[in-house]
């Protein structure tokens, strides 16, 4: 966590700010003697001064220019130099407070000073990340542990030899980051993923106290995250209705179009939950479930209730299981010998064939891309456009409060007014009739 030199000072440009009292100095220094590998950035270190003797402190990297920018004394414009300046500076408050505290209690030693500062340092953010994964993995979360292994992944590649501990993990650590998913054709929707897998795993170092607040750089004049469009498509019922007429002909097509049918009448129901449907959850006409994703989380269970329309029972006699006892599955995908990670793969394969499947049906028809989102996608704009109240879809979805609705179905609003902007103007076809 921390080194002791005789590193001589003699640039006063490289001190940022310098703090005395009862015998003890504390000021802040860009180290340039060598740069971080393969980069121009230095380190950022705080000095503690005591008896001669220096202890040095990292906190981040800066380039020469970022840092001359920093003592220059000027107004700080850029937003992430700005973000910069503010971490050091609640670091260097947060430092003098832990100085001042160990010489009033105890008489100042370094030793109490790192054990009060080491929190943070010695943990690895692979670390972290292979915990949550084995976490999620125990608890049959086996998709969103995948998730984070891919983040990890990203994270090591980015990183190169180094392994980063959670203290470095800072607004430009990570506006380099998203440059660097950015040079490698990482899609917004990916970035944001990633930077949400990040995110989690510095909420949790905050809440264990792993972290302290000074050094969570996630948030308003920090690192904000820019929420990816993620390329949603929302059919119309005329559109459902001309996909079902389509023709296909293989039997396991007409069945992966059945279960995207499915899944949109049945609030639009994600496949993960779909086909984890067991015949107990058949309830006097509807179907009553709880969305896997929160069933581990400390928020309250939203019970989620679709009716069963003739259309699904039909779906059911055709693709179903025959044996229809209470804790049988209802389509005959899955079975209770499987380990969590079998049920994963056999989910994502059957996911990735309905996607294939629906993505040439809407190819055909002029669509665009279909996939299993698109079902959801549907059942949501097809009830707001139809009247339905942002309560009653907000239930029906199984979100948590209605902001989480409002913000869901806002893109597509948008989506439909530019749409409808089109019809304003007279196509070249029009003009010449």
């Amino acid at each position: 966590m921390f080194t002791i030199d005789n590193m001589k000072e003699d640039k006063k440009s490289r001190r940022l700010r310098s703090w005395s009292e009862s015998g003890v100095t504390l000021s802040v220094i860009h180290d340039t003697r060598r740069a971080k590998k393969n980069t121009d950035l230095f380190p950022v270190k705080f000095c503690i001064t005591f008896k001669r003797k220096r202890v040095y402190y990292p906190s981040m990297y800066l380039t020469k220019n970022e840092w001359d920018k920093l003592t220059a004394g000027k107004t700080i414009k850029m937003k992430t130099l700005k973000a910069a300046n503010n971490h050091i500076n609640e670091e260097f408050d947060r430092i003098k407070r832990i100085i001042s505290d160990i010489s009033e209690r105890e008489g100042f030693t370094f030793v109490a000073v790192n054990t009060r500062l080491s929190q943070g340092t010695k943990t690895s953010l692979l670390d972290a990340f292979n915990q949550r994964v084995k976490l999620l993995t125990e608890n049959g979360k086996i998709g969103t542990a995948d998730w984070y292994k891919y983040t990890s992944k990203s994270v090591s590649t980015f990183s190169s030899s180094e392994d980063p501990k959670l203290s470095d993990i800072s607004p430009g650590w990570l506006d380099r980051y998203e440059k660097h998913l950015l040079k490698n054709n990482k899609s917004s929707t990916t970035i944001a993923m990633y930077m949400r897998a990040l995110r989690a795993i510095l909420n949790e170092a905050l809440r264990k106290q792993v972290i302290i607040q000074s050094q969570y750089p996630f948030g308003k004049n920090k690192y904000e995250i820019k929420e990816g469009s993620g390329g949603k498509t929302a059919l119309s019922l005329l559109q459902i209705s001309e996909l079902l007429k389509y023709p296909i002909l293989s039997v396991s097509g007409n069945r992966y179009r059945d279960l995207w049918f499915f899944s949109y009448l049945c609030n639009g129901i994600n496949m993960n939950d779909l086909f984890r449907l067991k015949y107990k959850n058949l309830i006097n006409g509807e179907i009553r479930f709880l969305r896997r994703k929160t069933l581990n989380t400390n928020h309250k269970k939203k019970e989620i209730i679709a009716t069963i329309l003739p259309e699904m029972n039909q779906i059911i006699n055709k693709w179903g299981n025959t044996d229809q006892k209470k804790g049988n599955y209802i389509f005959p995908l899955l079975n209770d010998t499987m380990t969590p990670t079998e049920e994963k793969r056999v989910i994502s394969n059957i996911t990735r064939s309905i996607n294939q499947q629906m993505h040439k049906i809407g190819k055909a028809l002029g669509y665009g891309a279909i996939s299993t989102y698109t079902a959801r996608h549907s059942f949501a704009t097809i009830l707001k456009r139809s009247g339905s109240s942002i309560e009653y879809i907000s239930e029906s979805l199984g979100h948590r409060n209605l902001n989480t609705t409002e913000n869901y179905l806002a893109y597509f609003e948008s989506e439909q007014r530019a749409k409808n902007a089109q019809n304003l103007i007279l196509k070249n076809d029009e003009a010449v009739k």
